[in-house]
């Protein structure tokens, strides 16, 4: 996987969290915000962390964010600043600016002065945990958009010991499986459709929502 450099700028809870896991997974972090605990906090998990002000050009110039390939803007503490910063990335030339907001006004706000992206990390984190909750055979999933999902589903009862060309499972059920986990972890991307599932395996699917959720109901 190609690494890629990202910005974040806010390092609150939900900032910080996201710009070392982003670290994790391989990628370059430059980290930004104007409280220096905050920054002492990531500084030795990330690429570069450092304190300054966002709202000001000079500095996110300074600390090469135009070069990066995707900014995230995480300053909903102050919502003024986050529109602002937004609006003054996109005209840097920025080609991916995702913006953390509070409610449906502040997120109609930042589309309309750019932002590629809107993310609503409490809305988002309890519809994400709901989900889980509600339906044990869903390991985890990532949403396309209001209605089509990717998901990671146990083996459905009924289709162990069947393979994929058995199940004709996008005429028949609406889904494409587009990798398979085995009871090892690993995953295998374009699984062998001749092969017999097992329920030790987890299936990766996209598909509609309506769908995915039938079908772990097997």
């Amino acid at each position: 996987m190609k690494k890629r450099t990202f910005a974040v700028i806010g390092l609150d809870r939900f900032g910080s969290n996201l710009a070392i896991n982003l670290q994790k997974m391989g990628n370059e972090v430059i980290g930004i915000d104007m409280d220096a605990e905050k920054v002492r906090h990531v500084a030795d998990h990330i690429t570069h962390a450092a304190i300054g002000n966002p709202t000001d050009e000079d500095v996110l110039r300074s600390l090469g964010v135009k070069n990066a390939d995707v900014a995230i803007v995480a300053l909903t503490g102050d919502i003024q600043s986050g529109v602002l910063v937004t609006l003054m990335l996109k005209e840097m030339g920025m080609r991916n600016v995702i913006a953390e907001c509070t409610s449906d006004i502040h997120g109609r706000i930042l589309t309309k002065v750019g932002a590629d992206k809107i993310i609503y990390p409490e809305k988002d984190m309890g519809e994400r945990l709901a989900k889980s909750l509600n339906n044990t055979d869903i390991m985890d999933y990532i949403d396309l958009s209001d209605e089509y999902s990717i998901m990671e589903i146990h083996v459905p009862r009924s289709w162990a010991g069947k393979s994929l060309i058995e199940l004709n499972v996008r005429a028949n059920y609406g889904i494409n499986v587009i990798a398979l986990r085995g009871a090892d972890g690993s995953i295998g991307i374009s699984p062998d459709p001749k092969m017999p599932l097992v329920p030790e395996n987890g299936l990766i699917v996209i598909g509609p929502d309506e769908s995915i959720e039938r079908v772990s109901q097997e």
